[in-house]
């Protein structure tokens, strides 16, 4: 399996992909996002997997097997319809389990005991990306679910890997980032924050928070962060590793070029310049930002569950390995030596328009 520009371990390169998720189960968070598709697509595509399972919510009154449904005839699966001999086989290792995260028990009988026995690969993608979320809502979605999860996961009897899905930007206000947890959260950490947060009000939350997400810019960063730690302090113990994709862009080849389904992101940047509709921007135009396609991140993620099984296995040959207190490997999926600034990716966006891209940051 061709993984480009990965940052995993070189002992990595050498496992066997494919046969490390031939007839597993895989359940997903998230499955219905951006991330989540590529994801699901690819499983269901390149790996022998027995069963895909996703835990999804009820959305607008859309029931679950519903969403199900819109989600098997999203175009990013035509590939496998187009190419498989009886697609409807592929499409029946796919289910969707219903699925309430502000609920302790967000699962429900039987489903609970048949996830308990079965499940062997998590890839946790669920989160809220928009930065205009109300603080307590984000908490709650990326980190509050995120520890539901893996606490419920510590009853899994077959589970091999566990990979949270994070973000690179969340220490973006360090120069360097090296790939481990950085535990240097304000006021006594998320435990003490969340204590604090608890009995105020929305008003107060959205007052305080300048100060208790600094020197982080917005609420998404600030909670992944605390999930990181969340995990190195809760959670060390479990087979987890946490994957920190850059910006992540439209798809460079799968499913096909070009690939994407949201107007957030580096898409919401440069859909208004190729429309006209926009003259500038506020930033920095020497800045270099950390971007990668789609399918570059759903390599690595992909990658990244079957090298956490693999130090799993090499860490259980150590009889004086004491699991509880061990660091999670943490996997920085980003490429230092193929940046481009602001002001050249505007202008690759922008280059077969008259206006100019110099306009555009003020």
């Amino acid at each position: 399996m061709d993984i480009p520009g990965s940052t995993l371990t070189e002992s990595s390169k050498q496992l066997n992909v494919s046969e490390f998720y031939r007839d597993a189960v895989v359940l997903v968070t998230g499955g219905t996002g951006f991330l989540g598709k590529v994801l699901v697509e690819k499983l269901l595509r390149s790996m022998a997997v027995k069963k895909v399972v996703l835990l999804v919510r009820e959305k607008r009154g859309t029931s679950v097997p519903e969403r199900l449904r819109q989600l098997i005839s999203d175009p990013i699966f035509d590939k496998i319809r187009e190419s498989e001999v009886h697609p409807s086989k592929v499409f029946a290792k796919l289910e969707a389990v219903e699925t309430d995260f502000t609920t302790e028990e967000f699962v429900k009988e039987p489903y609970k005991t048949d996830l308990l026995n079965e499940t062997q690969i998590v890839f946790n993608v669920m989160a809220t990306v928009r930065f205009d979320m109300s603080f307590q809502t984000v908490l709650d979605t990326n980190v509050t679910s995120a520890e539901r999860l893996y606490t419920f996961l510590r009853q899994a009897r077959h589970l091999k890997a566990i990979v949270h899905v994070s973000t690179f930007y969340s220490n973006c206000d360090r120069a360097h980032i090296e790939e481990c947890v950085y535990d240097d959260i304000r006021y006594g950490g998320w435990d003490h924050i969340r204590r604090i947060l608890q009995p105020l009000t929305e008003a107060e939350k959205v007052k305080l928070m300048p100060s208790i997400i600094a020197p982080l810019p917005n609420n998404y960063t600030f909670s992944k962060k605390c999930a990181e730690v969340m995990i190195q302090k809760r959670f060390s113990d479990l087979p987890i590793g946490i994957f920190r994709p850059p910006i992540v862009t439209p798809a460079y080849r799968e499913p096909t070029p070009g690939w994407v389904d949201s107007l957030q992101s580096v898409t919401a940047l440069c859909i208004p310049i190729l429309k006209q509709r926009l003259l500038w921007y506020y930033g920095d135009p020497s800045a270099c930002p950390a971007l990668a396609p789609v399918d570059y991140c759903i390599a690595g993620l992909i990658t990244a569950a079957c090298d956490v099984s693999h130090r799993q296995e090499e860490k259980r040959v150590l009889e004086s390995f004491d699991r509880q207190g061990a660091e999670p490997p943490v996997y920085n999926f980003y490429f230092d030596k193929q940046l481009i600034s602001w002001q050249q990716f505007i202008g690759l966006v922008g280059a077969s328009l008259p206006t100019h891209s110099g306009r555009l940051f003020r």
